[in-house]
């Protein structure tokens, strides 16, 4: 009897020691995975619309998406949201391998038998699984098709090695094939992994990046420690690349931009007096004016920079920078500023990219011009858009863009003459041959 007392009471002081650890880390009956929260924060939280249940909070269940600091990690947010002082000359020089600036397929499969071809042809159109049948119908090569359905084909009679006579129908039917010789099996792809090996500084580097994004090429990976472009793509896309990586080998000069941008709270309900800016500055510092859809764009000369803008701005409101970086594109294509990359994540601007498409050329001898069309988009569409004739040393300020427009709400605490100021500065980049170069 005394020791079922005994057990009895060993029991009921475990669970009371047991209780009382649960409370002191925080796992009692009415806290069971977080501390009490204060009646402040419970009625922060009852106010944005969360339910609490004794002083806990209570969170709806959101559908599983990427966490939003994850889908910002980008390993090329460095080079691209940062001012370096020593790239802020004009002009410099970068050397180019252009032997080296190669698009391959990033798996090329094994080779072919060396099988002889001998007066071949496909007289009625056959699709190209049946033409490719036909081909290989004395060899133990088996075909693996990925698509039910293929373009059909015709070719004269020919003759050559089995690979050549593969390659020409694969060329007609727009796909592409791999051998596996383990399982003698030619399988048909519409579309393959490809490799562009970039053999360019990070900053040039991320210049093709964007001129592939432009073309619509999706899923870009870059591999920084081989210098290389992955991306999956078809016959269309292997054309498109093609043309940009040909354009790119024999183009001399690609133009770079020093990107800032600016939330103006100006003083007066009627904005910033902009027209001032002819009295603070040398008449011929502007160069042209440009009214778009929305916005006002000037061509500047390099008096008006970041320093001088803002000293410009302060009797009339208060500039708070919200993003600044650069970005790159070759001659003729197209290059883009990421505001939402390279500002902090609360910012209303963050959807805004900044796109341009530059051409450099050599009007006469002391003079440079760069044409530049020039747009700002959000993920609704276009804003606005600039044609602007500059030349090189002159800067694009972007004005009067009202910040009202990126409001998504009803209401905001933002006045209504608040905008948006742009500052863009051209930077050449001269591509020197590494060819010309060892020669001499």
């Amino acid at each position: 009897m005394m020791k079922i007392k005994f057990l009895a009471f060993a029991l009921l002081f475990s669970l009371m020691g047991c209780q009382n650890v649960r409370e002191r880390f925080g796992f009692s009956e009415t806290t069971t995975e977080t501390e009490r929260v204060s009646k402040d924060v419970v009625l922060d939280i009852q106010q944005k619309g969360v339910k609490t249940i004794d002083s806990v909070p209570i969170y709806p269940k959101l559908p599983p998406q990427t966490g939003r600091q994850a889908k910002l990690f980008s390993l090329d947010r460095p080079i691209r949201c940062t001012l370096d002082e020593n790239r802020q000359h004009l002009a410099r020089t970068e050397p180019f391998d252009r032997d080296r600036f190669l698009l391959r397929p990033a798996i090329s499969g094994d080779r072919l038998p060396d099988y002889k071809v001998t007066a071949f042809k496909v007289k009625e159109k056959k699709t190209l699984d049946e033409a490719l049948r036909c081909l290989l119908e004395n060899t133990d090569i088996q075909i693996e098709a990925s698509s039910a359905f293929y373009q059909t084909v015709s070719m004269p009679e020919t003759d050559g090695l089995l690979s050549q006579t593969v390659n020409m129908l694969t060329e007609l039917g727009n796909v592409y094939s791999t051998y596996d010789a383990r399982r003698k099996t030619l399988t048909l792809h519409e579309e393959i992994k490809w490799r562009l090996d970039v053999p360019l500084s990070d900053e040039l580097l991320v210049g093709v990046l964007d001129a592939l994004r432009g073309a619509g090429i999706k899923n870009v990976v870059v591999d920084w420690e081989d210098r290389a472009l992955l991306f999956r793509g078809d016959k269309l896309v292997e054309k498109k690349v093609r043309q940009i990586v040909n354009e790119m080998a024999v183009s001399n000069h690609w133009i770079a931009y020093d990107a800032t941008v600016y939330r103006i709270y100006p003083n007066s309900p009627d904005g910033v007096p902009w027209t001032n800016i002819l009295q603070s500055f040398n008449r011929k510092d502007i160069k042209s004016s440009h009214l778009g859809h929305i916005g006002r764009a000037l061509v500047v000369s390099s008096a008006l920079n970041r320093d001088t803008l803002v000293d410009f701005l302060k009797p009339y409101g208060r500039a708070v920078p919200i993003s600044e970086g650069s970005f790159i594109s070759p001659n003729k294509w197209q290059g883009r500023f990421d505001v939402g990359l390279c500002s902090k994540e609360d910012r209303l601007e963050t959807d805004l990219r900044i796109v341009s498409q530059a051409t450099y050329r050599e009007y006469d001898f002391d003079k440079d011009h760069i044409d530049v069309e020039l747009a700002l988009r959000t993920k609704a569409g276009e804003m606005t858009n600039f044609d602007l004739p500059t030349r090189l040393n002159e800067n694009i300020l972007i004005m009067g863009v009202p910040t009202h427009f990126f409001i998504k709400g009803e209401a905001t605490i933002i006045p209504p003459q608040a905008e948006l100021m742009v500052l863009l500065s051209p930077r050449l980049i001269n591509i020197v041959d590494m060819r010309v170069v060892n020669e001499e």
